[in-house]
């Protein structure tokens, strides 16, 4: 009965010392994960900022990448005046070449 007492006694204190030891596991587990959220609290803002930075440079692309078709649009349509005028001057050129040559 005696031995049973001690061994009863001696698990007692193994359970007491096992719930202390889980409780500080349980607390440096709790302090880093507190830790390791403290160290990379500064780099999830500054990613937050850079997405948010990325959005609106990606929204300034597409707004130039317009502009730049809209004056190749205009380009080309001054391009294909710039011709149809040329061709008019070369025709009243030539005809005036033509009155020349019926003069002379």
């Amino acid at each position: 009965m005696e031995q049973w007492l001690s061994s009863s006694e001696a698990l007692e204190v193994k359970k007491m010392e096992l719930e202390i030891e889980s409780h500080f596991i349980s607390e440096a587990h709790t302090e880093l994960n507190n830790n390791i959220e403290h160290s990379i609290e500064d780099d999830k803002k500054e990613k937050e900022i850079l997405c948010k930075r990325k959005t609106m440079l990606m929204g300034e692309l597409e707004k130039l990448l317009a502009l730049v078709k809209q004056k190749e649009k205009e380009i080309a349509d001054n391009d294909s005046v710039l011709k149809a005028v040329e061709h008019k001057i070369n025709n009243v050129v030539s005809g005036f070449k033509e009155i020349q040559s019926t003069i002379d």
